[in-house]
């Protein structure tokens, strides 16, 4: 009974790692639909999100399943409880990429400010990063690199705030391009949502190694 109680354990935080690496594909993939303008891979990310709530119900129903089970302790007990918490935050993460893949279906075709578009695609990469770091700090159950990936969302935030700014210039200067900017403007705040979250899978892997609830704000 021991041995396959481990192996639960195990594949549990196996499937949580799928479910990181498919979040980075679909947040990969609708940074090149708003780079290219490619509706149809925008189209596409929205489906395959279903994929992501299925994974990450999977993963709830699992974790639960294991505590009423098998009643674990301690250490084992943080590791399905930072499972089942941080698949939650991921998941959040899979709707905001979908959001974002929303809003480029909708944006006027005539909107391109390239500057922005640059610090958005910036931003987005940076966003990529954390999200990977944050599963490397998992897999290596590594409390250096999640407080790492903490520090990362402060420069997220700091661009966040300049496409703000920049957008709200192009709202007094150009009200007939007010659309486009403000949409510009919603991805780089889902964006940042984003980076909010993996922030918050970062917390969980410190609590992962402490068994103690730490706020990186």
């Amino acid at each position: 009974m021991r041995k396959e109680y481990t192996y639960e354990i195990e594949k549990l935080h196996i499937e949580f790692n799928k479910l990181g690496g498919l979040v980075v594909e679909q947040l990969n993939r609708v940074l090149k639909s708003f780079n290219e303008n490619d509706l149809t891979l925008a189209g596409e990310i929205i489906e395959n999100d279903q994929v992501i709530n299925q994974m990450e119900l999977y993963l709830e129903q699992k974790s639960i399943q294991i505590i009423a089970l098998q009643a674990p302790v301690t250490a084992d007990l943080r590791k399905v409880i930072t499972v089942l918490k941080a698949s939650s935050d991921l998941e959040r993460i899979g709707d905001r990429v979908k959001s974002i893949a929303k809003i480029i279906k909708q944006m006027p075709e005539s909107s391109n400010f390239l500057e922005i578009k640059d610090q958005i695609l910036i931003m987005g990469n940076k966003v990529k990063e954390m999200i990977q770091k944050v599963m490397e700090a998992f897999i290596q159950q590594d409390t250096v690199k999640a407080e790492q990936v903490a520090a990362m969302d402060e420069e997220i935030d700091r661009i966040r705030n300049q496409v703000r700014e920049d957008t709200f210039t192009i709202l007094t200067d150009d009200p007939h391009n007010a659309e486009a900017a403000t949409e510009y403007f919603n991805i780089a705040q889902n964006l940042e949502r984003i980076g909010d979250y993996a922030k918050n899978v970062a917390e969980w892997v410190l609590y992962l190694e402490s068994g103690q609830i730490v706020d990186l704000d």
